[in-house]
């Protein structure tokens, strides 16, 4: 058995944990352990990964506008090619739909820059897909934009791996204890010795802390099913992302097939989540009410993982009772597009620095975990 030593060992490679490596090596040893012999095999690469303002809390909403100029700078320049490509969000509904108020408020107080009102016949011209009889109003968010989820994540790796990281894939974590000098983590074979141990095993996350022997946070992983399918109108690359404001489904074009859900979550345990085809059909047929999309064929069908807190905010930065555990868990559908502005705060915190009004928001201490409205679109 073999011990390496570093500043800080960070658990879980998805796509926080590599942002995380990322942006805390360098000036640090860092080490990123990856159980799975790939990288984001359980929430990261099974995403629609949209980057939008009109997604989510407001401290969400501050975490994905600080989020996008890393996006469209830095990142996109180490990557060598763009990371967002611009896809318009439009929510279509009933002014009974539950989403709506918030979507109201949103548009109101100027967060979600450039947002627009629209009638069912303009929401119809801009994906024939929208059936103007079956909704009340659409709003679109012309600024949003997916992200290439793949080359996002494979450029955080990258530049954690030039900055000096160690990178180990198979790592799976069995337990860490304290030292003087700060933890020491057990592997299959192997034992991490590291200052700082930041937790971003996304559903497994209250595994990892309880295995260092801490409190858990009650985290609850809820399965998401997306599936493609051909269908009638064929999908067009020209149509916005949809999302249905009583958080019933989405849809966009993949290709002339379309790429949907039901926007379910079922809680289930840690793992690899397994499709239900009976959510596959609850998705079909809930496209069939509210669009004119007529689903053909299910070409494939997967599951991911969403883990979120009962107030629905991330936890972020340093556990109640040992300041040298970080929490970068929970973060429900929002990983991804808020994946830079997680790194910067719990490198704020790495440092000692006096957290900001939004860190202080996200730490794992906070005392009101109150439940959340459900949210679509991640």
């Amino acid at each position: 058995m073999t011990t390496a030593a570093y500043d800080v060992a960070v658990v879980g490679g998805g796509i926080v944990g590599a942002a995380v490596a990322a942006e805390l090596a360098g000036e640090r040893s860092v080490v990123l352990l990856e159980a799975e012999p790939d990288f984001g095999v359980h929430a990261t690469g099974r995403s629609a990964a949209m980057l939008t303002q009109t997604y989510g809390s407001e401290e969400i909403q501050e975490l994905t506008a600080a989020s996008r100029p890393a996006f469209e700078g830095a990142l996109a320049e180490r990557a060598g090619a763009a990371i967002l490509r611009s896809r318009p969000v439009l929510w279509t509904g009933k002014v009974s739909d539950v989403l709506l108020p918030e979507l109201r408020r949103l548009a109101a107080s100027g967060s979600a820059p450039g947002v627009e009102w629209l009638t069912p016949p303009e929401a119809e011209r801009l994906a024939a897909a929208i059936d103007p009889e079956t909704i009340d109003l659409a709003c679109l968010e012309p600024d949003a934009a997916s992200i290439e989820v793949d080359l996002l994540h494979r450029t955080f790796l990258k530049i954690a791996a030039e900055r000096g990281a160690t990178i180990l894939r198979n790592a799976r974590f069995l337990g860490a204890r304290r030292h003087e000098r700060g933890w020491k983590v057990d592997l299959q074979g192997d034992i991490v010795s590291a200052g700082l141990l930041v937790n971003a095993a996304g559903a497994w996350a209250d595994e990892v802390a309880a295995h260092a022997g801490l409190s858990v946070r009650g985290l609850v992983p809820m399965r998401r099913t997306v599936l493609i399918a051909t269908c009638d109108p064929p999908a067009a690359p020209a149509w916005p992302f949809v999302v249905d404001l009583d958080d019933r489904f989405y849809f966009e074009a993949e290709g002339t097939q379309v790429l949907a859900s039901p926007a379910d979550e079922t809680p289930v345990p840690a793992g690899h989540p397994r499709v239900d085809e009976l959510d596959v059909a609850l998705c079909i047929e809930r496209l069939h009410e509210r669009t004119r999309l007529r689903i053909r064929r299910v070409t494939n069908s997967w599951a991911g993982l969403r883990t979120f807190t009962s107030d629905r905010l991330p936890l972020v930065g340093p556990d109640p009772s040992e300041p040298t555990f970080l929490w970068a868990a929970g973060l429900g559908g929002f990983g991804i597009m808020t994946s830079p502005a997680i790194a910067k705060l719990i490198a704020m915190h790495a440092d000692g620095a006096p957290p900001s009004r939004l860190a202080k928001a996200l730490l794992p201490d906070r005392k009101a975990l109150r439940p959340g409205r459900r949210q679509a679109a991640g």
